[in-house]
């Protein structure tokens, strides 16, 4: 008699012991899947989502596609904003955007003496 009683308190104590390491593993587990994912987000934050001024940079490349020769410089800065700087050179004005990070090209805009728009980069290398 005395091992019918024994035998389910054996098997209790197995069943707790093999849930306990089951428990701790799946602890384990959660805490590492936590840890990939919050690893995983810092990475894509740093490296492959774009900060604010990226972004600004990048829209700029969108818009200046909308701007075309001939126009002048208020249609422009009602399409792209106003420049990060703007400069006179021999009679033109200059107007620069920012452009993503690593490009060699600038995001510029050249105005003749009158304020129309005749040159645009890099709109005028990509349909080189």
């Amino acid at each position: 008699m005395m091992i019918n009683w024994i035998q389910p308190a054996v098997v209790e104590i197995l069943l707790y012991t093999e849930m306990g390491t089951l428990l701790r593993s799946n602890r384990i587990f959660k805490a590492a899947l936590a840890a990939s994912i919050l690893i995983g987000a810092c990475c894509y934050l740093y490296i492959v989502a774009p900060d604010k001024e990226d972004r600004k940079a990048w829209e700029n490349i969108e818009k200046i596609r909308l701007v075309k020769l001939g126009m002048d410089t208020t249609r422009v800065i009602e399409i792209m904003g106003q420049p990060l700087e703007k400069r006179v050179e021999g009679g033109e004005l200059y107007f620069d955007y920012e452009v993503p990070s690593g490009w060699s090209l600038q995001c510029q805009i050249i105005f003749d003496s009158r304020g129309n728009v005749v040159y645009l980069s890099p709109l005028d290398h990509f349909n080189e």
